[in-house]
């Protein structure tokens, strides 16, 4: 624990430095200052300036970082993906595990592992008439039966932390650009609620093409953490 907790200060301490270099009037709240992204804390919203990327085709990701998986991915995204885990922090989000697939010793099947940590409502920012509408990714994503994506929470697992030979630590969802995936890759920053496949036999969702504006249409990815449910 006591190592993974050196690596986050390694990746987050200079946004820890940038959050409290000045700029700001006596009495005002401290303004994060990450690339690409902009952190409401008294609306509960973080959010990512993007593009729309893939247009018709399977989709693995709702959004990929810039360069990396723009072909099965709704948006990309103009900002690191540990910049988002950071700024989800700042709102008090706590990241859990993603998804996983692990194979049983005994039976040799694979069974799926769902995500833990704090729920986070994903949505998109789209501009229409001059102004920026807020929409749901349900619009954009349709399964096998042209129906919606059944949901828009999403679980804040946190990606995984390698240390490379060098020694030096990489967050993996930048490396292989995973941040808000509906499959389990296993170091996704955001993951769908249930453990699923990256097997093309068995990817359920598309892009809605129809609902699409022009490509590399600048978008914002909202998100939003969930407040857990008080017990009765």
């Amino acid at each position: 624990m006591a190592r993974v907790c050196l690596s986050l200060l390694v990746l987050f301490g200079c946004i820890t430095i940038a959050c409290a270099d000045g700029g700001e009037k006596e009495g005002e709240k401290p303004k994060p200052k990450l690339p690409g992204i902009t952190i409401d804390r008294d609306a509960g919203v973080v959010d990512v300036e993007a593009t729309f990327a893939a247009r018709d085709a399977y989709l693995e990701l709702i959004a990929c970082t810039a360069g990396s998986k723009e072909h099965e991915s709704l948006v990309a995204i103009k900002a690191k993906a540990q910049h988002v885990h950071f700024a989800l922090m700042l709102l008090g989000a706590k990241p859990g595990k993603p998804s996983q697939w692990v194979k049983d010793e005994k039976t040799g099947e694979w069974r799926g592992i769902n995500a833990t940590g704090t729920r986070v409502k994903v949505s998109l920012l789209v501009e229409e008439k001059g102004k920026w509408v807020e929409r749901s990714i349900t619009d954009y994503v349709i399964d096998r039966d042209d129906k919606p994506l059944p949901g828009s929470v999403f679980v804040f697992g946190g990606s995984v932390l390698s240390e490379k030979e060098d020694g030096s630590t990489v967050y993996e969802a930048d490396v292989e650009g995973n941040a808000v995936s509906l499959v389990s890759f296993g170091d996704e920053t955001l993951s769908w609620p249930t453990a699923a496949s990256t097997s093309n036999e068995t990817l359920d969702y598309y892009v809605k093409t129809k609902a699409l504006p022009p490509a590399e249409t600048k978008v914002k990815l909202r998100l939003r953490p969930v407040a857990p449910k008080k017990k009765a």
